[in-house]
Parts: C-alpha cells; structure tokens; sequence
C-alpha cells in the first residue's frame, strides 16, 4: 500500500523471481493514471447511448455528464406498401408497389455544440394500402434538435389498385425519402420495388425500400394458383412494407406497414482511441517495425451503430 503515493522519474522493477502480474488488477480510490499529467480515461468504449424507435413527438434528449462529444443518426418513416382491392375473380391481378424507405442523416457534435438538451421527433411509419386497393401511406419526418437540427425525411407509400386488369402488369414502388443537408452524411432511402405480374398467375408484390437498418417487407407472392397475399410488414428501422399480391380472386388483402423511424444519439465521456494501433499485421512483424497499411488492410464496420467503419 503506498498511502503517501509514488513519485520518481523511473520505476524499474529488476527482481528475476517476481511474480507479481497484477491478475486481480489496479483498483484506485481516488486519483487516476496520468501520462504527461492527463488523466487516461476509460477509452473510447466510453459511451452512453441513446434510442428512440417509438413513434412520437416531444422527446427531451439531455447530454450525460462529462460527454465530450455526440454522434446523432436520425432515420425517417418507412412508406407502406400498396394494396389490392377485391375483383370478379376473371383473369385479374393486381402486383401492389413496395413502400419506400426513410432517409437517414449522421451528424458529429462537440459537447458545445450539441448543449445540454435536445427535443427530437421520430417518424411513423405509414400504413400498407387497404384491401380496397388503396395506396400505402407515407412516413413521416424525424428531426433531432431545435429547428430540425438534424432531420430526415419519410419514405413514399407504394401504388395499389383497385382496378381489374389482366397481366401482365406492374404497380409502382414508393419513392424513397430524399436526402436532406443537415448531416454530415446524408443518405436517400432505397425506393420500393415495383410490383410486377408477367402473366395470370404469376403475381409478385415489390418489396419495400431498405433504409440505413436493413430490408423493407417482403411483398405477397403468387404462383400458379388464384389467390391474394399481404405485403409483409417492414421491421428493419424506417423500412418501407411489401406490397400485396392478388390473382383471379374475390379476396383483397392489405399492403405491409413501414417501419418507423428512429433517432440515436452515442454520447462519448472520452476521446476516441489512436486508430492507427488496431491494425492486422504479418506474421514477422515485430514491435517497433515501421508498418504501413497495404492492399490488404481490413475495415472494421460498425453495421449502422456509432461511428462509422474505418481502414485500420
């Protein structure tokens, strides 16, 4: 127990038969480990997170003590995919449209400019067509911040059709949301897939746009028989639904749902670590070698959460 502390210009341990390897740790009342008098800090796993998926207005943000700096990705509402209306059960199809997908924005905050406290919205997604063969409605906007400090925008709903037409035919998908400018990163929601039908019983409802999270719903499917199917409800965040599939049937059915949106925040208590440490390396490399990164470097991806992938 050194109670009064150490100080010294070195510390060299030279006994060949010590043991000691610190297994149990270094546990510290108070104080810290400090190089060149700055404390290190709990590196850069030191981040709290902060989700919102549940549609809604109103939500209060507020930064965590001793946040350094913020990354905000906000994802639009996801389109619903169209629907099919109810026929004479002749020779009809109707191939409904996939819903398109949110947008998404990714913006990077010093504590100061983010401040203390955020509200933010998320976005519904909208709802698949009805089985009279109505379009899918859109999603709506998500916004983090005062006057949309970082905003996206929704996904277009699919086409559905309440019409008796024989194939082959094709409905179109949903426009996806279009990027804004309040991101560093600022991506366009994939449209839906047009719902497509090249001959009487052959039906395939689009599939929704995939937003920034993954893959919309997947549309109805028929083959060969007559027969009507829903879209499927998108589950990935701000996703468009799948459009519905009818042929030579009396039954309509309902387009998929969109996904609502979502707003993220990864507060950071620390300064990120040196990337240029976490590197693959040859098998004779040794320490203190000079190194530089090859054709064959590997990216590490954060699959949509937190900071971005980086060549290491």
């Amino acid at each position: 127990t050194f109670a009064g502390g150490i100080e010294a210009r070195a510390l060299n341990i030279t006994n060949p038969s010590a043991t000691s390897t610190f297994a149990n740790g270094i546990d510290l009342a108070t104080g810290c480990f400090a190089v060149r008098g700055e404390c290190l800090e709990n590196g850069p796993n030191a981040v709290e997170i902060f989700a919102s998926t549940s549609p809604g207005h109103d939500g209060l943000w507020s930064a965590p003590d001793g946040m350094k700096f913020a990354q905000v990705i906000v994802t639009g509402g996801g389109g619903g995919g169209g629907g099919a209306a109810s026929t004479d059960g002749t020779s009809v199809v109707i191939p409904a449209g996939g819903g398109g997908a949110g947008g998404t924005s990714i913006e990077t905050f010093s504590a100061d400019e983010i401040g203390s406290s955020q509200t933010y919205s998320v976005g519904n997604g909208g709802a698949g067509g009805s089985s009279s063969g109505t379009n899918g409605a859109s999603g709506e906007v998500s916004f983090f911040g005062e006057s949309a400090l970082v905003g996206a925008n929704p996904g277009d709903g699919g086409m559905g059709a309440i019409d008796s037409e024989a194939a082959p035919r094709t409905l179109a998908g949903g426009a996806g949301g279009i990027a804004t400018t309040t991101g560093d990163i600022n991506t366009v929601g994939a449209s839906g897939e047009m719902g497509t039908s090249p001959a009487s019983l052959e039906v395939v409802g689009g599939t929704g746009g995939a937003s920034y999270w993954g893959e919309g719903g997947f549309g109805g499917s028929i083959l060969g028989v007559s027969d009507s199917k829903e879209g499927s409800t998108a589950s990935a965040i701000g996703a468009g639904g799948g459009g519905a599939a009818l042929a030579d049937t009396t039954i309509g059915v309902m387009g998929g749902n969109g996904a609502a949106g979502g707003v993220f925040v990864f507060s950071y208590t620390a300064s990120g670590a040196d990337l240029a440490e976490w590197y693959e390396a040859h098998e004779d490399v040794e320490a203190g070698d000079i190194v530089a990164i090859g054709d064959d470097s590997l990216e590490y991806e954060s699959f949509g959460m937190g900071l971005q992938k980086s060549a290491v």
